[in-house]
C-alpha cells in the first residue's frame, strides 16, 4: 500500500485542502436546505450580507472561490453556528468506512474530481474501504 508520505508536499496540500473545502461547503449546504425548508430565499441572504444574489447563488452552488470569509458570512447570514474539530489518525478512524462504497477500478478513478487525486493510485484506498489520511471533522449546529 502507497502512503501519505509517497504523496508530494503539494499533494498532501491539496488533499488537505479539498477535504476542509469539501466538508465546509457541505456543512453550509445542509444549512441552506434546512432555511430554505424553514422559507428562507437567497435574495434574503443577499440584504443580510449587503452583497448581490448572483454572489449568493455562486456559492451556494459550489465552493470554487470561497475563503473562510465566504464560509463565515454564509453561515452567519443562516444563523448557523459553527464547530471545528481536528483528530490526529490514530484517535479516531470512525469515518474510515465512509467510502466503502468506492472501488479502485479505472472507470471510478475517472469520475473521481482532480481535486481528490486518484485516491487508489495514491494509497488512500485499501481494498474497498478508505484509509483516511487526516480525519477532520467539521460540524454545525443552528439556534
Amino acid at each position: 500500500m502507497t502512503s501519505q508520505s509517497d504523496l508530494t508536499p503539494r499533494e498532501i496540500g491539496d488533499y488537505g485542502f479539498a477535504r476542509a473545502r469539501d466538508l465546509a461547503f457541505d456543512a453550509v449546504h445542509m444549512l441552506w436546505q434546512r432555511r430554505r425548508a424553514e422559507g428562507m430565499t437567497q435574495s434574503d441572504i443577499a440584504v443580510i450580507l449587503g452583497r448581490h444574489r448572483s454572489w449568493v447563488s455562486r456559492s451556494l452552488r459550489g465552493p470554487a472561490n470561497w475563503t473562510m470569509r465566504t464560509f463565515g458570512e454564509l453561515i452567519e447570514a443562516m444563523r448557523g453556528d459553527i464547530e471545528i474539530r481536528v483528530n490526529a489518525i490514530e484517535d479516531n478512524r470512525s469515518n474510515s468506512d465512509a467510502y466503502i462504497e468506492y472501488e479502485t477500478t479505472d472507470a471510478i478513478s475517472s469520475a473521481i474530481p482532480i481535486y481528490a487525486f486518484d485516491l487508489a493510485k495514491r494509497g488512500f484506498l485499501q481494498d474497498t474501504a478508505t484509509t483516511v489520511s487526516s480525519t477532520t471533522s467539521l460540524s454545525r449546529s443552528s439556534s
